[in-house]
């Protein structure tokens, strides 16, 4: 390496190292963390214009268990720094390239805070150095000695690295003054034989001292392995430690000695073997199994610590670990799986009907491909627990793979980022053909963000946690700048290249920056380790998408049972069959599935559970294991149906029984004290009556902890005892209270959550015929409120909204339609009934029903169109004590989907007509005739 020739300044900021040696010509990366460093940084370099304008002293350490000042060496290396790199996040940390100029003395420490300055005396100057070999002949034979030694150290190494030529070059351009320092930072030596090359000043012992190293380095490759024979060793011995800049590792004597760390190239070799091993009876497909010796070809010639060793290796462990040709047996017994089914869940019959079917077609035919179903229902149906049943039933392994709130399509197909590629090497390379009085400090833009400038070349990098993107600009094209570039290609063993000189940039990509994995679909084919598993994709409908792409998209591929035996993963990048995979997605609304995605999905409704539906799940399911759950026995507690069906309506009110295990959960807490507090009181009893006993001489029984009172009673769950452990009831039958007035109704909503009753309600008042709707509503029920109200006005005579003038009422009143809940969205053409009625109501003064609810949307010819969530709102209607529902005749097919309780309990008016919707909603059965509605307005 050229050094420029410099005077140093009389004064020097110091940056201490620990257990390191940095010697004049050589290149080294150190981390800085400490205080007193870190605003060194940011006071000398970061504020400056030019880095070749700050030289620091590099100075060792000694001790760490002395103060400061007494720890520092007596010499140094005046530095100057090449390259920074930093982030704040999470703590800052700074990272310097330091070329090392000349030897300095510290003469006297002038300043300790907030940084380390030192008065100091500069050693050597190569020029200096250059004219005292040329006139001492001993000196110019110790050079010459020394340049053909390192020669042959040089020829030792395997030829077909590509870094050997750079070094033989880079070797017959240093002059020979410099030749101590830098072979003695290239070959394996001590810290303490580092230290002592730095400390000898003069030329001709340093020689001599940097000649034993080099000698004895060439001594123990020769010794340990015939020339001829080396190109494995070579590759052993090719070691880049990019922390400590330097080309071979320094350790101990010992091991330099016995030649170079063998234990632990041994056990890099012994893992590729088993690695090869692992592949070869991995029974890999052909394709894949062709990629994979590739690659592990790649591994073998490549040193453990170049950068991309790790990245190669875990590609090929993951690879092996793939269930390329691994499945399990299903279990193909109808009758058993109708049984298993039928015991973990109650009701789901139409889900239950499908999981049978794909059964009896795969006892058929062997080949069936894994279907893709969709269970699409409210939150606490047994969607997600079912899908489990599913695999036990099957005999298949199952996972789970939850969706919710992903937005990057990288947690679907893998990652697929750019790595950094600064390294120790490029400083060394880039600051050989550069000179380090080229590089500049441009700015520091941000925390996390900074630029450096050289005369030919800018450097740009930004640190982010866990990632860097590199990219080289250059003003013109330059020789030195591409052999620059190429020599990093070379080393790193670059997938792609890609130079655009339009706009003169260079982009370099790897397969994947350390610590990346395949996506998510492949990460749970490794875990179960087997190809056809029953892997769940819950909450499908909840992911989102960013700038990192869309996953619902990148579900295209997986869920499409013509395209998914041929899946891609970013990471592996070659194909993998998942059409034995039988995947289960999981829903609550389709409204928020793209419709690609829905269009590659079954779909299977799982409606909420009636009554009914819920105290059979509490019997079977959910109180034995809430009883468990507490440490309660079946005896503790006496739990009538009556109370059951108190908590299901005055406190649950739900689709689903995720609050009703709750609640259960909750009167179990409170059994628990009753017990807990029973059986202390009579533990006490017991402890006084043996202690009377005993004062009479009689003999003491002996008793278990775990003994129970055999007289204890249990404990009668009664609605005083609810009111007690859970409060008062949180719903109540407020119908009949709210319709108990004109211009209100009850209509029907299907949410995510499961259907809804909702109520309508209308008031007027004089005006000039403007309507207001509040209640946070879309734009579609918007309109279907202006229609209702253009239907009622297109029949205001036969509804006496005219005066005898012939004036249409309607325009001098205003009326204002209100949805309570107003926090809560709505949206939707089926309360096109409820608003009719409502305003009938209103203008005619009398009540709707309170048994009754509606739903259906309407038309301007008065005809009541069909609607969507039949068995859901007809469920809700049933959960809140109605006892007749409006409905559209074309819906009369969705009956059949009810429970029979469900339709033995309510009466179903079918109507084609708004007529027909006005005589079933009031009590007189034709309101909507002149004579039996008479106006109040």
């Amino acid at each position: 390496m050229v050094v420029p020739n410099r005077d140093l300044p009389k004064r020097l900021p110091l940056l201490i190292l620990k257990d390191k040696v940095l010697l004049p010509g050589s290149s080294m990366r150190i981390a800085v963390r400490d205080n007193a460093s870190l605003r060194m940084i940011d006071t000398r370099l970061l504020r400056k214009d030019t880095l070749s304008s700050v030289i620091i002293g590099v100075v060792p350490r000694r001790s760490e268990k002395e103060d400061e000042e007494s720890l520092l060496h007596a010499f140094g290396t005046a530095s100057v720094v090449v390259q920074v790199t930093g982030t704040n996040w999470p703590k800052p940390l700074y990272t310097l390239l330091v070329t090392g100029l000349c030897r300095f003395r510290i003469d006297k420490i002038v300043m300790e805070e907030p940084y380390l300055i030192a008065e100091v005396t500069q050693l050597d100057r190569p020029s200096e150095q250059e004219a005292e070999i040329r006139k001492n002949a001993d000196l110019t034979m110790l050079a010459e000695e020394f340049r053909l030694c390192s020669n042959e150290l040089v020829d030792m190494l395997d030829g077909r690295v590509p870094f050997v030529s750079r070094l033989k070059d880079m070797l017959s351009g240093i002059p020979d003054g410099s030749l101590p320092d830098t072979l003695a930072s290239i070959v394996k030596a001590s810290y303490l034989e580092k230290l002592e090359i730095l400390n000898t000043v003069d030329l001709i012992e340093r020689f001599k001292k940097s000649l034993l190293l080099l000698r004895r380095q060439k001594e123990g490759m020769r010794g340990s392995h015939p020339l001829k024979g080396g190109s494995e060793f070579n590759r052993r011995m090719w070691k880049n430690n990019t922390k400590r800049g330097s080309i071979l590792i320094s350790k101990e004597p010992k091991r330099i000695s016995k030649g170079l760390d063998d234990d632990d190239d041994n056990n890099d070799e012994d893992d590729v073997e088993e690695l090869e091993r692992k592949i070869r009876s991995a029974d890999l497909p052909e394709h894949a199994f062709k990629v994979a010796m590739k690659e592990l070809k790649r591994l073998k010639k490549m040193p453990p610590q170049f950068p991309e060793h790790a990245t190669a290796r875990n590609y090929l462990e993951w690879m092996v670990d793939l269930p390329w040709s691994k499945e399990t047996t299903d279990k193909l017994d109808i009758s058993q799986a109708r049984a298993d089914l039928d015991h973990d869940h109650y009701g789901l019959e139409k889900l239950k009907k499908r999981v049978i079917e794909y059964l009896a077609v795969r006892k058929l035919k062997n080949s069936l491909k894994g279907p893709i179903l969709c269970f699409v229902g409210p939150p606490g149906v047994g969607k997600t627990s079912v899908g489990r049943s599913i695999a036990n039933t099957l005999g298949r392994e199952f996972q789970r793979i939850s969706l919710g709130g992903i937005c990057d399509q990288s947690d679907i197909r893998g990652h697929r980022f750019y790595t950094s590629l600064f390294d120790s090497l490029f400083g060394i390379i880039f600051s050989t053909l550069y000179g380090a009085s080229n590089h500049q400090t441009v700015d520091k833009k941000n925390s996390t963000e900074f630029s450096i400038k050289a005369s030919r070349a800018e450097i740009r990098f930004h640190t982010n946690p866990g990632l860097s993107k590199p990219s080289f600009e250059q003003p013109s094209p330059d020789p030195i700048y591409d052999a620059i570039l190429g020599s990093i290609a070379d080393f790193f063993c670059l997938r792609r290249l890609s130079c655009n000189h339009c706009d003169s940039s260079l982009s370099a990509y790897m397969r994947t920056y350390i610590g990346s994995m395949p996506g998510r679909i492949l990460n749970a084919l490794k875990t179960v380790g087997a190809k056809n598993p029953v892997i769940l994709l819950d909450e499908v409908d909840k992911m989102g998408k960013s700038l990192h792409g869309d996953p619902a998209a990148a579900l295209l591929e997986v869920l499409d049972p013509e395209q998914n035996w041929t899946f891609v993963d970013h990471y592996l990048n070659i194909p993998f069959d998942l059409s034995q995979v039988l995947f289960i997605a999981t829903a609550n609304t389709v409204s928020t599935i793209p419709p690609a995605l829905l269009d590659r999905m079954e779909l299977i409704m799982v409606p909420g559970y009636t009554q009914e539906e819920k105290i059979a799940i509490t019997k079977r399911h959910l109180l034995p294991k809430q009883l468990k759950e507490h440490g309660l026995a079946e005896q503790d507690m006496e739990f009538p149906e009556d109370s059951m069906k108190a908590i299901i309506s005055n406190y649950t009110r739900e689709a689903g029984v995720r609050s009703l295990e709750r609640k259960i959960g909750g009167v179990c807490r409170a059994v628990a004290v009753q017990v807990a507090e029973a059986t202390r009181g009579a533990s006490g009893q017991a402890e006084e009556s043996s202690g009377q006993e005993s004062k009479e001489g009689e003999a003491e029984k002996p008793k278990s902890e775990t003994d129970k009172p055999a007289d204890r009673e249990a404990f009668l769950i009664t609605e005083k005892f609810l009111t007690e452990a859970l409060g008062p009831p949180v719903f109540e039958s407020e119908v009949a209270q709210r319709l108990s007035t004109p211009g209100v109704a009850v209509g029907l909503a299907w949410t995510a959550m499961g259907g809804e009753i909702m109520f309508v309600e209308a008031t007027r008042m004089g005006g000039e015929g403007k309507i207001t709707l509040t209640g946070q509503l879309g734009d579609v029920m918007k309109e279907s409120a202006q229609l209702a109200l253009s239907w009622l006005r297109s029949r205001s005579t036969e509804y006496c909204l005219t005066s005898e003038d012939g004036v249409d009422l309607l325009e001098r009143t205003d009326v204002h339609i209100h949805f309570p809940a107003g926090a809560v969205g709505k949206d939707g053409p089926s309360a096109g009934v409820t608003i009719v009625t409502v305003l009938v109501s209103l203008f005619s003064g009398r009540c709707t029903r309170s048994d009754t609810a509606m739903t259906g949307e309407i038309t301007l010819r008065g005809l009541v169109l069909p609607v969507g969530g039949i068995k859901e709102k007809v469920l809700a209607a049933h959960r809140a004590g109605l006892k007749r529902v409006i409905l559209p005749k074309r819906n009369e097919k969705d009956l059949s989907e009810l429970p029979d309780n469900v339709k033995d309990e309510m009466n179903f008016i079918l109507v084609n007509r708004v007529e027909d919707v006005l005589r079933a909603a009031f009590d007189d059965e034709s309101p909507g005739m002149a004579q039996a509605i008479s106006s109040k307005l």
